[in-house]
């Protein structure tokens, strides 16, 4: 069953005389519902016990680690690019 919403419009109308009017019609206008999906995802890489996450090597590695998970997580949802 299509759902409908009603939408006010604006016409203008060209009376007898040649002028102008305006007047206000509501039509039905199939009603669509967009869905948006979210996923949470934590991320515990920079809480490792003993890692310097200053050092450049350490962020590097966290950052492969967690685009590796990502294409993972892509890759299971069906997700491309």
């Amino acid at each position: 069953m299509t759902k409908y919403r009603l939408e006010t419009r604006e016409e203008e109308i060209v009376n007898r005389d040649g002028s102008i009017s305006k007047r206000e019609v509501q039509i039905q206008v199939p009603y669509t519902e967009q869905i948006e999906q979210t996923y949470s995802v934590q991320v515990p890489y920079l809480e490792e016990e003993g890692q310097d996450v200053r050092s450049s090597s350490s962020i590097e590695d966290t950052l492969n680690k967690i685009e590796g998970d990502v294409r993972a997580i892509k890759a299971r949802l069906g997700i491309s690019n």
